[in-house]
């Protein structure tokens, strides 16, 4: 156990020297400020006892004010050197929570999709704010902190050797019963800090859930319920919270009998020294002083080693976030992919599941061409959406490859790869801030004739009509102030401004009535000049408006085609078909033999009566 205590605080220690070695100028400045506001704090015991020693006995004044002056220019000096070491230490504790906390974002930005769906967001809050905190605030100054403590040790104890050292030898041996005494609580006091910390983040998480669903709440009349569940997590922390501080109050007594103890004993043994005149009174009250300064190096070592603890198990918690063994696998050398490529995209035996037992696509092949539109169809859950999030590798598939361009996307830098295909999903996420700083997400270099443009392309214009402040109205968070069909439209929008060379659009028009669908695929009629769109969809328009249909079913490609020929050869297709809602047209032999009147390049079926 002692090998793996040992092992991990190595590991604490070198996971803190990464981050604090581009920062060591300010560490030595800290420690410098540190060691001289140490030796000033030595001297002033040592002025009181000439004052007392010398300049009281003479009755001398000017003796008198030199001696208060000198004293409170030491008192006045170590008190701005420990200021200014506490601000050094403030200055190296932010810099080090920034560097910690933006590379740790941007390892977050590199883990796959299933890690973040895996995560509590609130949890994960936590770790980034308190733990991130915690690491740089413990952690910060425990150098300069550890060389201090050594040094103050021992420039104590040769002080009070050179006046006393008697006394020197009977104070001593508390040193050991103090250390005991500490050692005995550090493990408690550890604890007890862990189980509030670990009560916190099951707080924060709950509560960023709570509020995240409260409309559902409402809605399930659970709001009572959730009520009486965080009361219990908020007794559970207010009952870690009281018995972290009773420790802390039981150590304290027991630190503070063992310093009454050492005082005790100079006063008694001091007292009688002066008596015999081996002792002055001033060097009696100088010793007086030192007793503190004598304990507090132990206190220092103590607090040191747990603060290495629970920076430990800070730092356990926020690699935990960012484990690279659970990184996307990629290969070494990646090269930008081409904004020039061939807009093809082609899945090769590609295997996948979420989970080992439930493979989700089985040896799927398909090739979508160039400049081509493919409409993705199948019943819920035979894997049409997984297709998008492979191919931008939100996942990586578990066997056969997937490619972009003819170049393999595991062979191609991942935001090369992400300008060139793009997905929209089905339940696109909307930040909070207006329409226009959404917008730009898709492209922060936008003009607003650019804004414009795809705002009519995806019918999102007839929103803005509406709005009282257009394209700077706020959306409040996630975009609660459109409906679902505009939000669709806006994320829509949004990616077209990154004008990606192959689209794939996941049931884009569900939420949509026919005339705004219509429009919308007009829309898009424009913008697929020249690009390749993927659209995943159950809308019968929608289907219809592709070139060519893929026919997905059990994870796999089982037929591909136009829509009068698979209707005829392909009975997974039928079902599908024939699983559509009021709004699927019924398909006549005219309809199934290419008769019947055109809109948008695709003919209209006659409408259920």
């Amino acid at each position: 156990m002692s090998g793996q205590n040992g092992q991990s605080l190595s590991s604490s220690v070198s996971w803190l020297v990464r981050y604090l070695r581009p920062l060591l100028s300010l560490a030595i400045a800290d420690l410098v400020c540190m060691i001289v506001g140490s030796g000033l704090s030595l001297l002033d015991p040592l002025v009181v006892k000439w004052l007392i020693d010398i300049a009281l006995p003479k009755r001398d004044l000017h003796l008198v004010l030199l001696g208060t002056l000198i004293f409170c220019a030491v008192y006045l000096a170590s008190l701005g050197t420990n200021y200014l070491a506490s601000f050094v230490s403030c200055l190296l504790t932010q810099k080090m929570v920034f560097r910690i906390r933006v590379s740790l974002l941007r390892q977050i930005h590199a883990l796959p999709a299933h890690r973040h769906e895996k995560s509590q967001v609130g949890d994960t809050l936590y770790r980034l704010e308190q733990d991130v905190d915690r690491v740089a605030e413990l952690s910060g100054d425990i150098l300069p902190l550890t060389i201090q403590m050594v040094l103050m040790g021992i420039m104590v104890l040769v002080t009070m050797g050179i006046l006393n050292w008697h006394l020197t030898v009977i104070v001593a041996p508390m040193l050991p019963i103090f250390y005991l005494l500490q050692r005995r609580y550090a493990a408690k006091l550890k604890d007890a800090a862990d189980q509030v910390q670990s009560q916190s983040g099951k707080i924060n998480a709950f509560l960023q859930e709570h509020l995240a669903g409260m409309m559902q709440l409402q809605l399930l009349n659970r709001t009572g319920t959730q009520a009486r569940k965080f009361a219990r997590l908020a007794a559970k922390g207010a009952q870690l919270q009281i018995q972290q501080r009773a420790t802390e109050m039981a150590f304290g007594g027991a630190s503070v009998s063992v310093i009454v103890l050492g005082m005790g004993l100079i006063l008694g043994y001091g007292g009688y020294e002066v008596t015999r005149g081996a002792l002055t009174v001033g060097g009696l009250v100088a010793f007086y002083g030192y007793v503190f300064r004598l304990f507090a190096p132990v206190s220092i070592a103590i607090d040191l080693q747990s603060r290495l603890q629970r920076v430990g198990a800070s730092i356990r918690r926020i690699e935990e976030i960012a484990d690279r063994r659970q990184q996307p696998d990629g290969r070494a050398n990646t090269v930008p992919l081409r904004r020039d490529i061939k807009p093809d995209l082609e899945f090769r035996s590609v295997w996948f599941a979420y989970s080992e037992d439930r493979p989700v696509l089985r040896d799927m092949s398909f090739r979508v061409e160039a400049e081509e539109t493919v409409a993705l169809v199948g019943l819920n859950g035979s894997g049409k959406s997984t297709i998008g999030l492979l191919a931008t590798r939100l996942y990586d598939p578990d066997a056969g490859s997937i490619l972009v361009g003819g170049k393999d996307i595991h062979d191609v830098d991942r935001r090369s790869l992400r300008a060139s295909i793009t997905l929209v999903p089905q339940d696109p996420f909307l930040f909070d801030e207006t329409i226009r700083g959404n917008l730009l997400y898709g492209n922060p270099g936008a003009t607003s004739s650019d804004l414009d443009t795809v705002a009519a392309l995806t019918q999102f214009d007839r929103v803005l009509q509406r709005l009282p402040r257009g394209l700077d109205e706020p959306l409040g968070p996630l975009g609660c102030r459109l409906s679902g069909g505009e939000r669709k439209r806006l994320a829509l929008a949004r990616t077209l401004l990154q004008q990606p060379r192959i689209l794939i659009v996941d049931e884009i028009t569900s939420s949509l009535d026919a005339p705004t669908a219509a429009g919308l695929l007009d829309g898009l009629d424009l913008f697929r000049r020249d690009r390749t769109l993927v659209v995943v969809s159950h809308r019968p328009a929608t289907i219809l408006w592709a070139d060519r249909i893929l026919v997905v079913d059990d994870g796999a490609i089982v037929d591909s085609g136009k829509h009068p020929e698979l209707l005829v050869r392909c009975e997974a297709y039928r079902r599908i078909w024939q699983s559509q809602d009021d709004e699927t047209p019924s398909m006549s032999l005219q309809a199934v033999d290419g008769i019947g009147p055109r809109v948008g390049g695709c003919r209209t079926p006659h409408l259920r009566s």
